[in-house]
């Protein structure tokens, strides 16, 4: 009863053009929202596609009290996103005026990163591994199966998890006996992309696109059927699925990017590998 959901905005914008456009009514929100409880506490996330800065941004302007969780590093996400020429040369001249423009928004603000730190090291700054595991979630470390080997895809279907080199991977195995299931969700756009890269690889018959699976048992049991987890993401602030899979006695084979060798230690808690190689998967 002492929670109130208030919506920032009745639309969210779809793409960066429509983002710029309506940057006006998205500052607006923060102000009537920020005027409406000038005594509170604030706490945004950063970026959260662009809104997050916008309100942080305004709220820095005005002295009010707030702190960060900062769960992403947008700009990054750009550059590798899509891998193309122009996103990689936006990066470069973005990058310094990003870091300045960071520096300054959290000089002196409480910073909580999910996993790796990203920008601004202050006092303020910590670092915590977040995850909705309970203990009794947690399972007795299993041995792999010398049969068929269980391979296991967790995430989202963007190019920024890097399913793609996954995929390209398989062509490259000596192996034979092994299935890989997909589970996740995206958008109509990169599943579409997603089923098409399936279909075109020549190894499509291991394997088994399942799609979206509810969190808890369900998802639980594939991690459970499961021999190795492999997530080949381009750029991670922690990566929650690798706790899980690690919490369920799967091993994983994970990207040495951001936040993730504070998890998967290499050759201990399993293996880690260069982003954006699918010989280094193989």
């Amino acid at each position: 009863n002492q929670v109130t959901v208030r919506p920032f905005s009745l639309i969210h914008h779809r793409n960066h053009k429509e983002l710029w456009s309506r940057k006006g009514e998205y500052l607006e929100s923060i102000k009537n929202i920020y005027n409406e409880h000038k005594s509170a506490i604030f706490m945004v996330y950063i970026p959260d596609s662009y809104i997050g800065l916008i309100s942080a941004y305004y709220l820095k302007k005005v002295n009010a009290n707030w702190f960060t969780r900062v769960t992403s590093d947008q700009l990054k996400e750009m550059k590798v996103r899509g891998g193309s020429l122009v996103r990689r040369v936006a990066y470069y001249f973005l990058r310094p005026i990003h870091i300045l423009f960071m520096k300054w928004l959290l000089h002196d603000i409480i910073q909580i990163y999910t996993g790796n730190k990203l920008f601004y090291n202050n006092k303020y700054t910590y670092s915590v591994n977040s995850s909705n595991l309970t203990l009794t979630d947690i399972k007795d470390k299993k041995f792999i199966r010398n049969d068929v080997f269980k391979l296991l895809y967790v995430g989202r279907f963007d190019q920024l998890k890097g399913i793609n080199f996954l995929i390209d991977s398989l062509s490259k195995l000596s192996l034979e006996n092994y299935k890989l299931d997909i589970i996740g969700f995206d958008t109509n756009e990169n599943k579409d992309k997603l089923l098409k890269l399936i279909n075109n690889s020549d190894k499509k018959e291991k394997i088994n696109f399942i799609g979206q699976v509810k969190y808890g048992e369900e998802l639980f049991s594939y991690y459970d059927k499961a021999d190795i987890l492999i997530l080949p993401s381009l750029q991670e602030t922690q990566g929650n699925t690798h706790l899980e899979a690690m919490a369920r006695g799967v091993s994983v084979i994970a990207t040495n990017v951001g936040g993730i060798p504070n998890i998967v230690k290499h050759n201990i808690t399993g293996i880690l590998v260069k982003p954006s190689s699918s010989i280094e998967i193989k």
